[in-house]
């Protein structure tokens, strides 16, 4: 690679080169260096052939010895069932604690609410329907087309006992 293309690539690698640190290594030193370690190791207390032999002696060692098993299914009752017993517990009462779903939505509807509802002709119940929430009621000599005056009203209410109706209701 030439320095143009080198300048090209990486500029900044390119300025770096041409810096002088003010080290300076002597030609071939990294050929000899290997075998100047070497024999600065190779000293009368290491036996002779040591390091040719040392691999093997390493892979003999490790090939007697038996691995250490660690069982998970141990380390899982240990310490993840009691995480996962108190998760659930604090799970179970933070729901508890903030339970904040309405008991019953038609508490809080209010009466005229419903009629306009009704009169919307948003109920639409079949006979069916209307016979199994009231299994009680006779629905068999019902009038259902009949017109009432407002005497044949008048007349019906005096008629009833409101007290009655009352303390029943």
């Amino acid at each position: 690679m030439t320095q143009e293309e080198l300048k090209n690539i990486a500029p900044k690698l390119s300025e770096l080169k041409s810096m002088k640190t003010g080290f300076k290594i002597p030609d071939g030193y990294f050929d000899l260096l290997e075998d100047k370690v070497m024999s600065k190791l190779i000293t009368n207390d290491i036996p002779k052939g040591y390091f040719d032999t040392i691999e093997d002696l390493v892979f003999e060692k490790i090939k007697n010895e038996e691995p250490k098993v660690i069982s998970l299914k141990n380390r899982f009752v240990k310490i993840a069932a009691p995480l996962a017993i108190a998760a659930s517990i604090l799970l179970l009462i933070t729901l508890q604690f903030f339970n904040t779903t309405q008991k019953d939505l038609f508490a809080n509807l209010e009466t005229s609410e419903i009629e306009a509802w009704i009169n919307n002709g948003d109920l639409d119940l079949s006979t069916f329907e209307i016979t199994t929430v009231y299994s009680d009621a006779n629905f068999e000599n019902l009038e259902l087309y009949v017109s009432y005056t407002d005497d044949d009203f008048i007349e019906y209410l005096d008629d009833i006992d409101l007290e009655s109706l009352i303390l029943t209701n």
